[in-house]
């Protein structure tokens, strides 16, 4: 087995024999930064799929029970919700065409509470401050 070595040195400077890297130690040293970004993608990639379930969990208990007011077919609300960490409303912000339409998607966010925080930090905060356009039917 044959090891290469590359050494940078000015002429007539002292040479340690740490400073000297080897091939083989540079591709493991590559391949660990390798496993790392992996590693971390992975887990960008976990976060983000629980918390699109998580508000999408959150989007089937309000539509669950939410009552458009009646005539609204093809009106919306867009909503803004924040949460405490125990589930239930901190405030809501509602923008939508009439007073009707206003009022009962605020109800249903309202009704529709204590709404499920998952533990992991991470997911939670991303999780706490919602949005989401409500449309009549």
């Amino acid at each position: 087995m044959s090891i290469t070595a590359t050494l940078y040195a000015q002429p007539n400077a002292e040479v340690n024999q740490s400073d000297i890297q080897t091939l083989p130690d540079q591709t493991a040293k590559a391949q660990a930064q390798s496993a790392e970004k992996d590693a971390q993608d992975k887990h960008r990639e976990t976060i983000n799929q629980l918390s699109k379930e998580a508000i999408i969990a959150y989007r089937s208990k309000i539509d669950s029970v939410w009552t458009p007011p009646m005539g609204s077919a093809g009106e919306s609300a867009l909503v803004y919700v924040i949460l405490r960490r125990d589930g239930q409303v901190s405030s809501i912000r509602v923008t939508a065409s009439n007073a009707d339409m206003k009022a009962s998607a605020e109800k249903a966010v309202r009704d529709a509470a204590p709404y499920p925080v998952p533990n992991d930090p991470e997911i939670s905060k991303r999780v706490l401050a919602f949005k989401m356009r409500l449309n009549a039917r």
